[in-house]
């Protein structure tokens, strides 16, 4: 088996449901080959957090031997995603009043450590993106946007930044999984929605404003564009396994057979003229199983209030939560991730948050590889991880004035995309 080398790319998703795993080769033209993938029961994992570090390298270690075994190669760092209900985002400005009279990477780097936060000692920042720059010449109250100053006139450079720390055991859990299953090391971590954008989104979208909305089995994670900024991110502890407590409630079947039963018949709506038809079921009963039927009415009536109510409370934390106008989303909703494949999901949606709504589409101009991993939502959030990886290459690391310990000191300065 091949070895690794610096042009193979590696993510691992460890969601509610399931783990996945991706290996990836970085083309000379700038986008990615994927070679392998894996993908197994997550065990030990609860609304997206590890509970049994036993379970979870478990199924750590099957995903990544089925990606080693389909690619022929072997991993030691892996960029991960991350679902900690303790997630803090702040935004902040730092600047830096030049005694040059051009912008210097120093004066970069000063603006940006500026911008720094402190943490309390049981969180680590992961990752303090800068959002925007600015200069300003003789009137220094007056600001200018940028995209990359260095080298430019100025008398007052300010940057915009977007923090986001996580509990260290959010990060030491998943980090010693991926160490006993595999010997290997996590390099990164990412929010879902933040990694499934840079697989998604374009440029354009990210200008008109968009918000891309990732909803997992246990946990649904979002981030906002606005004029080409990333403005904010969050974490909402709900998913699709709340449409599947529903109908294990309403009908009394086990977990497993609802969920089936809302993957393989479930809708969101249906039409008025559509007729009511029989749904079977297997239930277990004594030990054996009995075929039962249900009304597909009653499911879609079922999945459909158990929707609703998911969406709104995603509205209102979005929306309401960050004080988001949606006159200034005018790209929209964007939506992806496994629970998102519900059919008729996107224009039920477009009822609940009053914007255009479309499935998540992978950058076919930066991807290629396997149809039935590119086209599937569940493989987003791997797939941008790639792409995250990928752009810091060439990039030089920012060191923030903040503890070593924490695993974000190294700053990862995305000016490009803005």
């Amino acid at each position: 088996m091949a070895t690794n080398n610096n042009n193979l790319l590696a993510s691992i998703d460890i969601g509610t449901k399931s783990t996945r795993v991706l290996f990836a080769m970085l083309e000379d033209d700038n986008t990615i080959q994927i070679e392998g993938y894996g993908k197994s029961i997550s065990k030990g994992v609860r609304e997206g957090r590890i509970v049994n570090i036993n379970e979870v390298t478990a199924s750590i270690e099957d995903a990544i031997n089925q990606a080693q075994k389909r690619s022929g190669y072997t991993i030691m760092t892996l960029n991960s995603s991350i679902s900690d209900h303790h997630l803090t985002i702040n935004n902040r400005k730092g600047e830096r009043v030049l005694q040059d009279e051009f912008v210097s990477q120093k004066d970069i780097d000063f603006a940006v450590n500026s911008a720094a936060i402190p943490v309390p000692t049981n969180k680590q920042i992961i990752d303090t993106i800068v959002t925007r720059y600015s200069i300003a010449n003789q009137d220094i109250n007056q600001f200018e946007k940028v995209q990359n100053p260095l080298n430019m006139q100025a008398r007052v450079l300010e940057v915009k930044t977007h923090n986001i720390s996580v509990s260290n055991s959010a990060i030491n859990s998943i980090s010693e999984g991926v160490k006993r299953s595999n010997k290997a090391e996590i390099k990164d971590f990412f929010i879902e929605s933040m990694a499934c954008s840079e697989a998604i989104l374009t440029d354009d979208l990210k200008e008109r404003g968009v918000v891309i909305i990732n909803i997992g089995a246990g946990v649904t994670s979002y981030t906002i564009f606005i004029d080409g900024e990333l403005t904010n991110s969050g974490i909402v502890a709900i998913g699709g396994n709340n449409i599947t407590e529903e109908i294990c409630e309403a009908f009394g079947l086990e977990f497993d057979v609802a969920d089936e039963l809302k993957m393989s018949y479930g809708k969101v709506e249906s039409s008025i003229s559509e007729s009511d038809k029989l749904i079977p079921v297997n239930v277990k009963i004594q030990g054996k199983l009995n075929a039962q039927y249900l009304s597909s009415k009653d499911l879609y009536e079922v999945i459909s209030k158990s929707c609703k109510s998911i969406l709104q409370e995603l509205k209102f934390n979005i929306f309401e939560n960050n004080s988001i106008k949606s006159n200034r989303i005018k790209s929209g909703v964007v939506l992806t991730g496994g629970s998102s494949e519900l059919f008729e999901l996107e224009g039920f949606s477009r009822k609940i948050f009053h914007l255009p709504v479309k499935k998540g589409l992978i950058n076919r101009n930066l991807v290629r590889g396997d149809e039935k991993i590119i086209t599937n939502s569940e493989f987003s959030t791997s797939i941008g991880l790639l792409l995250c990886r990928r752009d810091e290459r060439g990039l030089e690391p920012v060191q923030a004035s903040i503890k070593k310990e924490n695993f974000g000191s190294k700053m990862k300065d995305l000016f490009k995309k803005f």
